[in-house]
């Protein structure tokens, strides 16, 4: 119980490698998690090298830390067990077991998200030569913290996220990192400003021909006419706010 409650995100490490007796200890920790069916759906990349882990480390944005830990975990998934649409769960718990571990042993880690981010999948599928039966999962970056000692980890029980014999919802709360735009499409479209410069008139027609011929003139339907342009202000104040979109992994069944 004590590794639960001192376990916390450590992205520093010293410069001092995991013997080999402690990574076997964190493996055998992350296949003595639970699994449905015990189909067991995990696999394990042990990264020691360091033009690999440096590799590993441009995965994203969020895995910089990897190149300097001496030691890095890919946990890889299998697609092709009895109820793969339970093995995300079953490499989750895997995962928490090698980070519980971990923290007994006094290495400290960090769990770097990986599916179901295809960008990300692609990636180490590329570097690893990885077929179609498994796909990769997280990265689990260890090491011997730097300065000697783990963080301590924030209290984070919170009563008003538990509920007795029933679920009511709490009220929403209000985003504040919300952009307060409306998108382009919803907003009213702005109405071109009316031009200000009158109608110029035709002479007067001194002879009954000029008359006719003017009158000609002046039946040009509206349709023929250039329409106004909006002003190049107006073009430029409309804006269309994007959201980012989270990219689903398929699985192979």
């Amino acid at each position: 119980m004590n590794a639960i409650f001192k376990r916390t995100s450590v992205r520093k490490y010293a410069k001092k490698n995991v013997n080999k007796k402690q990574i076997e200890k964190l493996l055998r920790a992350g296949m003595a998690a639970p699994s449905a069916v015990n189909q067991q759906p995990w696999e394990f990349i042990v990264v020691t090298d360091k033009d690999l882990r440096e590799k590993i480390g441009k995965t994203s944005p969020f895995t910089k830390q990897a190149a300097k830990a001496p030691l890095s975990i890919v946990l890889l998934m299998r697609t092709d067990v009895r109820l793969v649409e339970m093995a995300p769960q079953d490499m989750g718990a895997c995962a928490e077991n090698i980070l519980l571990e971990a923290t007994k042993l006094g290495l400290g880690a960090v769990w770097q998200g990986v599916y179901a981010h295809q960008e990300r999948m692609g990636y180490l599928t590329e570097l690893f030569g990885l077929d179609e039966s498994v796909v990769p999962f997280a990265i689990i970056s260890i090491g011997y913290p730097k300065g000697g000692k783990l963080p301590k980890q924030q209290d984070r029980f919170d009563e008003s996220r538990i509920y007795r014999n029933g679920y009511e919802a709490a009220p929403a709360k209000e985003a504040e990192d919300l952009p307060e735009e409306v998108p382009a499409e919803d907003a009213p479209a702005e109405e071109a400003p009316a031009a200000d410069a009158p109608t110029e008139e035709a002479p007067a027609a001194e002879t009954q021909e000029e008359a006719t011929v003017a009158d000609a003139q002046e039946e040009v339907s509206a349709e023929d006419e250039p329409a106004d342009e909006a002003p190049a202000d107006a073009q430029e104040e409309e804006a269309v706010v994007g959201w980012r979109s989270g990219t689903a992994a398929g699985l192979k069944n």
